[in-house]
C-alpha cells in the first residue's frame, strides 16, 4: 500500500513537471512569436516589405528558423494589426491601400484617437501622466537630435501605446477590438520623414500633454483629431509617389 502511495505521489509530481514544462514552452513560443511579429511589423511599416508583397509562411519559417505553426501564429498577429491580409487560396500579403482607403483611414483614426485622448484626460492617474511625460520628453529630444525617421516612429508608437494605458477599463475593450489600435501602417512614417516634420510632431505631443494634465477633455480631443489629420497630406503624397514609381 505504501508502495502504491509512493507511486501515485511520483505520478503527481511528474504530471506537475510536465504541466510546468508545457507552460514554459508556451511562454517561450508566445514570446518568440511576438518578437518575430514585431520585427516583421516594423519592416512592413518602414516599407522594407512593400505594399502588395506576399508573406510566405515557408520562406519566413526558414528565415527565422522556426516551425510553420509558429510562423502561422505570427502572421495572425500581423493580420490583427492590419499590417497583413489573408485571402483564401492566395495566402497572406501586405495590403495595398487605395487613395480613398488611406484618406478614410486617417479620418477614422482621428475620431478614435480624439476619443482616446478625451478619456485619458478624464481617467489618467498622476503616475500614468508622469510616465507619459517621460515618453513625450523623449520625442522632443529625438526631434532635436540627428535621429532617423525610423527611430522617431518607434518612440512615437510607444507613446501612443502608453497613452492607451490611461483609459482604465476602456483599454481592455480596445484590446478586444484590435481595429481601433491600427495606429501603424505603411505610410505613417512619412509624416515624420524629415527633421522639420519630427519637430512639429514633438511639439504637437507636448501640447496634447498639457491638455491632458489640465484635465481639459474637450481640448485634448480636438487637438488629437488635428494631430492625426495634419499628417494625412504627407502620407497621401508618399502614396502617390509610390504608385507613380511602380506604375
Amino acid at each position: 500500500m505504501a508502495r502504491a502511495a509512493a507511486k501515485k505521489s511520483k505520478t503527481v509530481k511528474t504530471d506537475k513537471r510536465n504541466s510546468s514544462n508545457a507552460q514554459s514552452e508556451d511562454m517561450i513560443r508566445k514570446t518568440l512569436a511576438d518578437q518575430i511579429a514585431e520585427k516583421l511589423g516594423w519592416e512592413i511599416v518602414f516599407r522594407q516589405i512593400p505594399p502588395g508583397a506576399r508573406i510566405r509562411e515557408i520562406e519566413l519559417a526558414t528565415r527565422f528558423n522556426v516551425s510553420r505553426p509558429l510562423m502561422r501564429s505570427v502572421i495572425q498577429r500581423l493580420e490583427v494589426q492590419g499590417l497583413v491580409e489573408t485571402v483564401p487560396w492566395k495566402g497572406a500579403s501586405v495590403p495595398v491601400l487605395s487613395v480613398t482607403q488611406l484618406s478614410d483611414l486617417y479620418e477614422f483614426s482621428a475620431l478614435v484617437f480624439g476619443f482616446v485622448c478625451r478619456l485619458a484626460a478624464q481617467r489618467a492617474t498622476e503616475e500614468q501622466l508622469s510616465k507619459l511625460s517621460v515618453s513625450v520628453g523623449n520625442l522632443g529630444r529625438l526631434a532635436k537630435s540627428n535621429c532617423t525617421a525610423e527611430e522617431y516612429e518607434r518612440e512615437r508608437t510607444a507613446t501612443h501605446m502608453l497613452l492607451e494605458t490611461c483609459l482604465g477599463e476602456a483599454n481592455e475593450l480596445m484590446e478586444r477590438r484590435p481595429i481601433v489600435r491600427r495606429i501603424r501602417h505603411q505610410f505613417s512614417i512619412d509624416s515624420v520623414r524629415t527633421s522639420e516634420l519630427r519637430r512639429a510632431s514633438a511639439q504637437r505631443w507636448k501640447t496634447l500633454l498639457s491638455y491632458l494634465k489640465a484635465r481639459d477633455a474637450a481640448a485634448a480631443e480636438a487637438h488629437a483629431c488635428d494631430m492625426i489629420l495634419s499628417t494625412r497630406d504627407a502620407a497621401l503624397k508618399a502614396h502617390g509617389e509610390l504608385q507613380a514609381a511602380t506604375a
